[in-house]
């Protein structure tokens, strides 16, 4: 695992709270350039490290990060090149500036490859999180009607694009996802069992 020109994330500071954002590259022992993977700290966390042992690769995260972050990143724009197989995207839960410039890089550099995008998953409520998004339900669920729009819009902007894709909206496609319990986590991330559940096959 190697950082690229990123401070690690203080231990213990809350995801997102500041600008110590990481921007994560982790390898992988087989086949590495043949499939790529890439997005948020969903990526970066439980949800990525599933898919990563799913379908293996290098996988390439950045907390924080809306399409926009990844329009003129040195190793994205690198992987790319190498016309990968497949290509695996985890993103929507902070916003979707920047989609349709992201396409766009893709189609442009390497149109023949499929693309997977994972939609925004679900929160889920958990009144201790440092989110105050998902502390209370009237806030939980203004919450997750953004997140859903956003998948809807991205959707949409990959139907139109001409590539070759499968679209996963986790609050349509992936069933019981949406009443996953937030016990012991921050009601924003999907934690490890929870992934190994609903991710290892989708």
């Amino acid at each position: 695992k190697a950082f690229d020109g990123y401070t690690p994330l203080t231990p213990g500071a809350a995801p997102g709270s500041t600008s110590e954002m990481p921007f994560v590259i982790d390898p992988s022992p087989v086949n590495p350039y043949d499939i790529l993977l890439f997005g948020d700290s969903q990526m970066q966390g439980a949800i990525g490290r599933v898919l990563q042992s799913r379908f293996e690769g290098i996988r390439l995260s950045k907390v924080g990060s809306q399409a926009k972050f990844w329009i003129h990143n040195g190793p994205l724009d690198t992987e790319l090149r190498k016309k990968p197989r497949l290509i695996i995207i985890q993103l929507n839960s902070n916003g979707i500036s920047g989609t349709d410039a992201l396409i766009n890089k893709i189609k442009s550099t390497t149109s023949s490859s499929q693309i997977r995008w994972y939609g925004s998953p679900p929160a889920t409520l958990a009144p201790t999180s440092w989110s105050k998004a998902v502390h209370t339900p009237s806030a939980l669920a203004a919450f997750n009607t953004k997140r859903e729009g956003y998948n809807k819009v991205v959707e949409a902007k990959l139907k139109a694009s001409g590539l070759i894709y499968t679209f996963i909206d986790p609050f349509r496609d992936i069933r019981g996802l949406k009443n996953w319990s937030g016990a012991g986590s921050d009601g924003i991330h999907i934690p490890d069992g929870i992934a190994k559940i609903f991710y290892a096959s989708i």
